[in-house]
């Protein structure tokens, strides 16, 4: 691609910001969405992995901030500074002084004042024009699902701020449902378990690993990890082995909040799109996605098939970039909303 005619294309999520360039078009950029600030100087000191490696770890003049929280854009300045300093990462010279064409995936519950506040922190990267794409759609698309057609798709978009569920049909978002238990709702309670059951506190970065190696859906299988933390009571290091097993009345409430989401986008659809789901099944996508035996959970939970995409963590992202790479067809379709 003509370096005169740069696209790039955002996912900007509550835990991880995805990024894809026409500058290097052979590989995607995944960040946590967090920048590092020096108070003192109101200078941004790390963003990205960098940043968030920093929470916790550092100086009271350091303090890091998320800018997405729940699907919304909470701190304006500081998402334009995190996608100017990611996307100048992947410009060069030659390259960054033409203005990019920028699609950016945002929830389906934004509404156009929150589209809005993401197209504000696109526009850091010295834009042509910021189109944006719902993220269930961008999913769909990002996992080859023929979205024109008048059949419909149905995806569950399992992100860290929100979880949407959404009927995709003739190329646009038909309907839609979204809750925020998302998987940071999710971590916070996990987080509460460990304290409850072993008597120590311990952080959200070791709770998000257990989130990733120690829970399962699947029924009696059971896993031990061992965790460092704090005593509660005392203050001092402490060591447990934590099981699986005592994560399942969390879990079990997260389920439900997602079949009730699904069933309600069930009910408001027209019968054939109720049909099209029951033949086809609901993808699922997002990284909660990964947690062992969830679709198949899911699925008993809703009465409905459920499969998870190909690379379900990076599913929008994907999406965006086939979108924003045939971005004059995409404007022309269906699928495109101007908030002009």
């Amino acid at each position: 691609m003509s370096v005169f005619k740069r696209t790039i294309g955002v996912d900007m999520g509550t835990a991880r910001t995805r990024l894809w360039s026409s500058d290097v078009p052979e590989s995607i950029l995944d960040e946590a969405s967090c920048i590092a600030v020096d108070t003192r100087s109101e200078t941004v000191v790390a963003v990205g992995d960098e940043a968030a490696q920093m929470q916790g770890r550092v100086g009271a003049h350091l303090t890091t901030v998320w800018p997405v929280r729940q699907g919304e854009v909470v701190d304006p300045a500081a998402a334009k500074a995190l996608l100017r300093h990611l996307v100048s990462s992947r410009s060069s010279r030659v390259t960054s002084v033409f203005p990019a064409s920028v699609m950016i995936a945002t929830p389906s519950m934004a509404t156009a004042v929150g589209r809005e506040f993401f197209s504000f922190a696109a526009g850091a990267v010295g834009t042509r024009e910021v189109v944006s794409i719902a993220q269930p759609l961008a999913a769909g698309i990002g996992a080859g699902v023929p979205i024109a057609d008048a059949s419909g798709a149905f995806v569950l978009q399992l992100g860290a701020g929100v979880v949407e569920a959404a009927a995709v049909s003739l190329g646009s978002v038909v309907a839609h449902r979204s809750g925020v238990f998302g998987g940071n709702w999710l971590l916070e309670r996990l987080q509460r378990d460990v304290e409850k059951a072993y008597g120590i506190r311990v952080s959200l970065d070791d709770v998000r690993i257990l989130l990733h190696t120690c829970t399962t859906f699947i029924p009696k299988k059971e896993h031990i990890f061992p965790l460092f933390g704090q005593d509660r009571h005392t203050g001092e290091p402490k060591q447990v082995e934590v099981s699986s097993s005592i994560f399942t009345t969390t879990l079990a409430s997260w389920l439900d909040l997602c079949a009730k989401q699904l069933q309600e986008l069930l009910m408001a659809v027209p019968t054939q799109l109720v049909s099209d789901s029951m033949n086809k099944g609901v993808l699922l996508s997002g990284g909660l996605a990964h947690i062992p035996g969830v679709s198949e959970a899911l699925a008993t939970a809703a009465g409905v098939p459920m499969s998870v995409v190909d690379e379900p963590g990076t599913a929008v992202i994907h999406g965006v970039q086939t979108a924003v790479t045939h971005l004059d067809e995409f404007k022309k379709s269906v699928m495109y909303q101007s908030d002009e």
